[in-house]
């Protein structure tokens, strides 16, 4: 049997032994021996994972399992490169099964098994982005993802492969795209503001596209910034007057300054942290928004502290774990 690390819960494996797979094996392939190991380069199944998987399907699903990839050493030794954690949770689900489906490729030596693997993981593979991941869980009516379906009705923001492919269908012209991880982050934070940062960044680019384009990028770092200024001075935005105020000012500065590196405020305020890096632009934006409140509105403007210290708090607590180390 295949070692795995840790062991799926047993709680987990009583739920889903007692349940028979989806679907059915495919068609077409070998049955290869359930007790073939896998070769020591892959990846040892990890049971916290296994249990994901079950979980998320509600068991075993044959039309998931695909055709796990076994290579044929000259001495007949059978080992498996790709499939590792679908083979070992049929041995955990099911001990009685004696073969798996799969697909058996003859080798001349570990060494080929090994650049087999780097190749199929990697080297030589086109793996399937977030964005075709997410069209496919709209699509087929995956759960869990309606909050953020509902923004991209509420924006006429899409997740965009082509003309063709894309969610929500109900976008009739799929004008803005977005990636799924800055969707995902605002939605999770706030929602309603999700909504607004969308409708604020189209509106203010829009001008300077031309009306039939379509799939036009939307910059994650930036609609993120904008998110998460509405967030830290909420109070302010509270005030419909003062958010007026902020969305004119923006869409009139894009209107003078469409390029999107001017808006992302890299040489100012950087951070090494990729996920962090909002924070640096929403600094730039609120700092510009506010040197032009004071002048236009008489020293209206917030201050500018709290954006500050959300962007230097990373750095602070590493300054401090780092100091904590030295002790």
């Amino acid at each position: 049997m295949i070692t795995i690390k840790g062991s799926i819960p047993a709680k987990t494996l009583k739920t889903y032994q007692a349940k028979s797979p989806f679907g059915n094996p495919g068609q077409g392939t070998t049955n290869i021996p359930i007790d073939t190991p896998n070769f020591n380069g892959n990846r040892t199944p990890n049971g916290k994972i296994l249990a994901k998987y079950l979980e998320g399907n509600d068991g075993f699903h044959w039309g998931l399992f695909g055709s796990p990839l076994v290579a044929r050493l000259p001495d007949d030794t059978l080992e498996i490169y790709d499939g590792g954690h679908r083979v070992s949770m049929l041995q955990q689900l099911y001990p009685h099964m004696k073969t798996f489906p799969g697909t058996i490729v003859d080798v001349d030596s570990k060494e080929e098994i090994s650049r087999l693997f780097y190749r199929v993981n990697g080297g030589a593979a086109s793996f399937v982005n977030p964005e075709t991941r997410f069209i496919n869980q709209v699509l087929g009516q995956e759960k869990n993802i309606g909050e953020y379906v509902d923004v991209l009705r509420k924006t006429e923001v899409t997740v965009y492969d082509s003309d063709t492919n894309y969610v929500p269908k109900e976008v009739t012209n799929p004008r803005w795209k977005t990636n799924v991880k800055p969707l995902e982050d605002m939605v999770k934070e706030n929602k309603e503001l999700a909504i607004w940062a969308y409708n604020l960044y189209t509106k203010a680019w829009d001008q300077h596209h031309r009306s039939s384009e379509t799939g036009i990028p939307i910059t994650g770092q930036i609609v993120k910034a904008l998110h998460t200024i509405a967030s830290i001075y909420a109070n302010y935005f509270d005030n419909p007057r003062d958010a007026l105020r902020f969305e004119d000012w923006f869409i009139s500065m894009v209107s003078l300054s469409p390029a999107k590196s001017d808006w992302l405020f890299a040489n100012d305020y950087k951070h090494e942290r990729m996920e962090l890096r909002h924070l640096g632009t929403a600094l730039g934006i609120w700092k510009k928004y506010c040197n032009y409140a004071r002048g236009k509105f008489g020293g209206s403007a917030p201050a500018l502290a709290p954006i500050e210290d959300a962007y230097n708090a990373h750095d602070k607590k590493r300054a401090a774990k780092k100091d904590t180390q030295i002790i």
